[in-house]
């Protein structure tokens, strides 16, 4: 197509249309002739043109009709229309120019008049076509602006490339943080072919299969999760979503950081998975306490009827033994399900602290040196206070398990700086032991999850004090050191304070009180709240002292409608 200006001369005289055709060739135009309306519209129709001399008055189609038809196709005032004609109506001349004619030519032709206006009109219209360019580059270039300032400040890039025969993908074009996500300046990853070996080694066959999809012709797009292994930042979880263009052989998507929703995901997993065991757990518990309780009390009948010089009496004190401490793992398993009774009271941790200080250095041994510090104001928090001891027991085992050689335990309660949340009381414990490895950490809570030696620990530390906190309406948190730290293991428990009055006071008012009655009434406590069997209860009631035929078997009817329920 030639690049010179296109000119559409219309008019049914040959004559009138040879001049005016050669006027416009002197000019360096191309000129188009019409002998008529229909012919000049089929023209537009399939040609473009940067100026129109159109002829009024002819016949069948005329000029008016065909600027009627422009008009109505949005074809002006974009494209310049000049009306000729030999009649000097001054009427027919504003009706020309109403209807979208910018301006017009008198009969007979002033040749200067037409070489003027046509060089004109072809100016004016190379300008409007400059100021448009220049127009839509400034737009697109401030589109470009606002979108790359955009994806900059979200964890995303978006690329475009190609793919060629070879397979190799070849990135053309990138906008977006991609030294954020993946760790490499923007020129390493445009210029680096070894991209594939910055995805984690366990994720690559996810991407080899996509790729190899792609390859085959089975799929046009894609989305894969994988893990890049970011120089600063560790693994980092990204999704990569893209389609094919195949038949240009190009390659557009985008990459997303997706760690935060990922650790979502595994909470939320976390969670059901230790709603479910949490429910087995407590099953299980109240039928092996249950047990237990049978257990207990026949040993203790048989050892009190033993003088303590009898080997068996020893025996026996092994077996109650044994049976309370399986007692202690029902009432951990209890407490982690939120199903053992609790007394909360407003509870001053700083007396707790300092109650439990002596008996945790005696758990933790010598070799441990223990390091307790109270908060300067009342600490207090609405929380059973031998759950609170549970929670600084277990902790401080843990710790002393994680130094075998000795080191130094803390034991800290801090007033946090207030947030939307409310005042709240913060735990700390720390300990320079061995430390943990990321895949150990991301399962501390977990309950039956031990890194102790085989029957060296029960699994159920952390997740009991995590259910004590949570039963607490309140939460606990992992706090990872930084690097080069003395601190290898540093765990957080944060607790809420209560809107309470004197923690002493409101303690001696909230506990309930003891049943100081007589063997009558223990007896009459036991057979309403034991729940073995009633075999067992009469017998603790007859050993206790209780006598009477109506009142023992008023009981024994009631420990038996117990059972029957």
């Amino acid at each position: 197509m030639s690049l010179e200006p296109n000119v559409l001369v219309v008019d049914d005289e040959p004559a009138n249309r040879k001049l005016l055709a050669d006027l416009v060739t002197r000019e360096g135009c191309m000129a188009v002739m019409a002998s008529g309306g229909a012919q000049a519209l089929a023209i537009l129709a399939r040609e473009p043109m940067d100026l129109v001399l159109l002829d009024i008055m002819m016949p069948e189609v005329d000029g008016m009709a065909v600027l009627a038809e422009l008009q109505k196709q949005g074809a002006l005032p974009a494209l310049p229309v000049v009306v000729v004609t030999a009649h000097d109506d001054r009427k027919l001349r504003i009706d020309a120019l109403t209807a979208g004619a910018v301006d017009f030519i008198t009969k007979p032709f002033d040749r200067l008049e037409v070489v003027c206006k046509v060089r004109t009109l072809i100016e004016l219209g190379r300008l409007r076509d400059r100021v448009r360019d220049q127009a839509a580059q400034q737009a697109t270039v401030e589109l470009s602006e606002r979108v790359h300032q955009t994806v900059q400040n979200l964890p995303l890039y978006l690329y475009r490339g190609t793919a060629g025969e070879d397979g190799q993908f070849r990135t053309e074009w990138v906008m977006g943080d991609v030294e954020g996500v993946t760790g490499v300046p923007l020129d390493e990853y445009l210029h680096s072919a070894n991209w594939f070996e910055r995805i984690h080694p366990d994720d690559r066959d996810v991407v080899i299969r996509s790729a190899n999809e792609l390859r085959a012709g089975t799929a046009e797009s894609w989305r894969v999760r994988y893990r890049i292994q970011h120089p600063k930042r560790g693994d980092v979880w990204v999704l990569n979503v893209g389609n094919f263009d195949r038949s240009q052989r190009l390659v557009m998507g985008a990459t997303l950081d997706v760690s935060a929703e990922n650790l979502l995901e595994e909470r939320l997993v976390q969670a059901m998975k230790m709603e479910a065991v949490g429910q087995l757990a407590g099953g299980v518990a109240h039928d092996f306490n249950n047990i237990l309780a049978v257990i207990v009390s026949y040993a203790s009948f048989v050892r009190e009827e033993l003088p303590e010089d009898d080997h068996r009496w020893a025996d026996l004190s092994e077996v109650l033994k044994a049976a309370e401490r399986a007692v202690g793992l029902t009432r951990q398993l209890l407490t982690f399900t939120r199903q053992q009774p609790t007394a909360k009271v407003p509870t001053d941790l700083n007396d707790g602290l300092v109650q439990i200080h002596k008996l945790l250095a005696t758990s933790i041994g010598e070799s441990i040196e223990l390091s307790v510090s109270p908060a300067a104001r009342p600490a207090v928090v609405r929380i059973d206070p031998v759950q609170f001891d549970q929670i600084l027991l277990n902790l401080a085992v843990n710790a002393r398990d994680a130094m075998p050689d000795g080191g130094r335990l803390t034991i800290a309660i801090d007033h946090p700086p207030e947030t939307v949340a409310g005042r709240r009381v913060r735990l700390t414990v720390a300990d320079t032991g061995i430390g943990m490895d990321e895949q150990t950490q991301q399962r501390i809570f977990e309950p039956f999850f031990t890194t102790k030696d085989k029957g060296k620990g029960t699994g159920l530390g952390l997740a009991t004090a995590y259910g004590i906190i949570e039963d607490a309406e309140d939460r606990a948190r992992r706090e990872r050191p930084q690097p080069r730290c003395d601190v290898h293991h540093r765990a957080a428990l944060v607790c809420r304070i209560g809107r309470f009055g004197s923690a002493r006071d409101d303690r001696s008012t909230a506990r309930p009180r003891r049943d100081r009655a007589g063997r009558g009434g223990r007896a009459c406590a036991a057979a309403r709240a034991c729940t073995c069997s009633g075999e067992r209860r009469l017998s603790s009631l007859r050993r206790l002292g209780w006598q009477g035929g109506d009142q023992e078997d008023r009981c024994a009817r009631f420990t038996a409608r117990r059972d029957r329920e």
